[in-house]
């Protein structure tokens, strides 16, 4: 059974791109900007992840309090010592969680002077060497900073930024982010796990709660199972609840910069029988159900879409 996921839709399923016109919201690049953020450890909440990296958490561990709070790494094994946005961190350089095209993200060990109060992030170094890479760091700062500006309730299921720095090491620009530190991607999820339609289902529900509460203020642009992570202590034997939508690096916040709706890709090479039985796949965008239509049926609230004119049940309402 395959999994397919499509780029997200501000009206619900049809695929979008920003087209930037009159300028451009991201701000341009400059030397050591720092992103204010949280000035204290966040709570108690356990990653970016790109090429998710994490260690099952099904197995329960005696806790030990020479290791960081996650438990991956002895705290006298962590000898690179750097702060970020005034946020001191521990790392070693070789202990990579993630990667991808443009950027690397480590474990770090956030110390706090609150006993207690200590606390494991995902530290992504976004390497600017040309324009698009600074546009890359730089939009992805922007997009994370509205995300944090909503109250905690209305982005429980987006990733976390604690901070960011801009930095030049050995004259090249770094983009340090600070962020929530997760467990393993809804792929490596999903390829770990007995295949049933309970499993989908909750994956469904579960990437449709983070997209809804994106979708009040942008596009993500870049939907696929790989950024979506699970809670670092989610218990593999038990259903999944909860998971994240991360990694903002192409996303648009919908008041800064205008968006076009276009296709691309073959769905024109598809046959028209797709379209009209896909709802998503609509040829009118307006037949399309909203994310929150599609949240609405995943939950049962709700039974057919509107392009479903001949079915019974209630509609699920864009």
């Amino acid at each position: 059974m395959a999994i397919y996921v499509y780029r997200d839709l501000h009206a619900g399923c049809c695929q979008s791109r920003p087209s930037v016109q009159g300028g451009s919201a991201i701000p341009s690049p400059s030397h050591n900007i720092i992103h204010q953020s949280h000035p204290s450890p966040p709570p108690s909440h356990p990653q970016e992840n790109l090429t998710a990296v994490a260690s099952s958490s099904s197995s329960q561990h005696v806790f030990d309090k020479n290791r960081c709070k996650c438990q991956r790494q002895l705290k006298n094994d962590m000898f690179v010592e750097e702060e970020y946005d005034g946020i001191k961190l521990k790392y070693k350089r070789e202990d990579v969680i993630g990667s991808g095209g443009y950027s690397t993200i480590l474990h770090a060990y956030w110390k706090s002077e609150d006993i207690g109060k200590d606390e494991c992030v995902a530290l992504k170094d976004i390497q600017m060497y040309n324009d698009e890479k600074t546009k890359i760091a730089l939009n992805e700062i922007n997009v994370l900073s509205e995300v944090m500006k909503l109250p905690s309730d209305q982005r429980d299921h987006i990733i976390s930024m604690y901070g960011s720095e801009e930095k030049t090491l050995s004259g090249n620009e770094h983009m340090y982010i600070i962020l929530e530190l997760g467990g393993i991607d809804l792929e490596v999820y999903y390829n770990e796990m007995h295949k049933n339609e309970d499993l989908l289902l909750n994956i469904l529900k579960c990437a449709a709660r983070g997209l809804q509460q994106f979708h009040a203020i942008g596009i993500h642009l870049d939907i696929k199972a790989k950024n979506f992570i699970i809670p670092l202590d989610q218990d593999l034997n038990s259903p999944l609840e909860s998971c994240k939508l991360i990694d903002f690096s192409f996303s648009v916040i919908t008041e800064q910069e205008p968006v076009e709706i276009e296709l691309y890709g073959t769905l024109h090479h598809t046959p028209p029988e797709f379209g009209t039985k896909m709802v998503c796949m609509e040829n009118e965008a307006d037949n399309r159900p909203s994310i929150k239509a599609l949240n609405d049926f995943l939950n049962k609230k709700c039974h057919r879409f509107i392009s479903e004119q001949n079915e019974y049940g209630e509609l699920c309402e864009n």
